[in-house]
Formats: C-alpha cells, sequence, structure tokens
C-alpha cells in the first residue's frame, strides 16, 4: 500500500489541521490547471487527493494506521484479526462512499477508481475472500456498488470481476454485483452442481470492453 504520509509530506504524528493544510498547499501547487494540463502534475493531483480521502477522516485514517503498523511486521508475527479487520476494510469503504457523495455529486472518477483499486488491492482482496466473512463482504459490495455509479464503463468492469470473487460463490451477493456489468445473475446447474455463469458473464464482459467509454466521469 502507498505511504500516503509521505505523499502528502507529513508524519503519522501529524494532526487532522496539518493533514488538511498540507493537502491544501499541495493540491494548490500541482493543480493540473495551473500547471498547463501537465499529466505528470494531474498523476501527482491524483495521488494527493486520494492521501487526503485516505488520511482527511479519522475513521479512515485509524483503519491505514492499523494497516500500516501491521505490515511493518514479520508476516508470523501478525495477528489473525479475522472479522475485525474485514469490518475495519468495511469502514474505510463506506467512508470513501460517504465523502464521494457529500461533493454535491461531482468527483472525478478516475481518482476515485484508483483509490478503491489501491485498498482492494490484489493482497487485500485475498485476505478478504480468505475469511469468507459473507455478512460483512455483503456490506462492502454494497457500498462499492454505489460508489460505482461515478465510475466509466472501463472501472466497473474491473471492479466487477474484482467484487464477484469476493462474492465467493454466494448467489445473493453475486446478484448484487452483476449490476455492474448489465448482468443478472442466473445461475446454470450441472447435475454435480457446478456454476457456469461466471464463464457467460466473462464472455459478456469481453463484448462491454469493445464498447469502453474511457474518461472522467462528472456526478
Amino acid at each position: 500500500m502507498k505511504d500516503h504520509y509521505k505523499i502528502l509530506g507529513i508524519t503519522p504524528g501529524s494532526t487532522q489541521d496539518e493533514v488538511k493544510k498540507a493537502y491544501r498547499v499541495l493540491a494548490l501547487r500541482h493543480h493540473p490547471d495551473r500547471n498547463n494540463g501537465s499529466r505528470q502534475s494531474e498523476e501527482i493531483f491524483k495521488e494527493i487527493a486520494e492521501s487526503y480521502i485516505i488520511l482527511g477522516d479519522l475513521s479512515s485514517r485509524k483503519v491505514y494506521d492499523d494497516w500500516r503498523h501491521e505490515q511493518s511486521k514479520p508476516a508470523a508475527e501478525r495477528p489473525e484479526s479475522g472479522n475485525a479487520m474485514a469490518v475495519s476494510f468495511l469502514m474505510v469503504f463506506r467512508n470513501i462512499r460517504e465523502r464521494v457523495f457529500n461533493t454535491g455529486g461531482t468527483i472525478d472518477g478516475t481518482t476515485l477508481f484508483e483509490i478503491i483499486n489501491e485498498v482492494l488491492s490484489t493482497e487485500n482482496l485475498n485476505y478478504l475472500v480468505s475469511i469468507d466473512d459473507i455478512t460483512t463482504n455483503g456490506l462492502i459490495i454494497d457500498e462499492l456498488v454505489i460508489a460505482s455509479k461515478f465510475l466509466d464503463d472501463s472501472s466497473k468492469i474491473i471492479l466487477y470481476r474484482k467484487l464477484i470473487r469476493l462474492a465467493h460463490g454466494d448467489s445473493g451477493l453475486r446478484e448484487k454485483v452483476s449490476v455492474l456489468s448489465n448482468i443478472r445473475y442466473n445461475p446454470v446447474k450441472t447435475p454435480a452442481g457446478n456454476d457456469y455463469s461466471e464463464d457467460y458473464a466473462y464472455l459478456f464482459v469481453v463484448f462491454l470492453i469493445v464498447l469502453i467509454l474511457f474518461g472522467v466521469i462528472m456526478g
């Protein structure tokens, strides 16, 4: 996971006011409009915005701090916090969704996706799947499906494939995830009970890729 403190040029001991001040200074300095639309400035600006979403709120900052602390330990020494860690991820995604809707309907979809994709990394996704907490994972799916309203089609497809994994075979959760790709989840069972619906979903997703509208969606 990125070092969000380093990106904002602050330390883990910085106050919330210092976090906000650092964000404002850096956002103003690197805003693309102040740098002739520089691509490099745009990428830096997105990282700054991502770090502020994580650190600018006490609840999501605490989850990030806890995760950062655990990752600094050797793998053998990390406690198996199980459901508690899954709930922590839920808090982060809930905070992201709330902050998105508190913008008044205006959001940079590309930046939003990068934030979601960073938190729902392959490592973190594998962890959540391994815990297999259907209730908490279902709530995480709910939050991300709602936030996905502001994502473009290509981002929704990537998120869809991650959330299908998170659903972990649960038909109710897969039904929720299917709205990201406009796919109705209709399980196809073989006599042995195998589920082949994801194969059909994959073929449809490939078709959708041809129709991708790439860009920033403003709510």
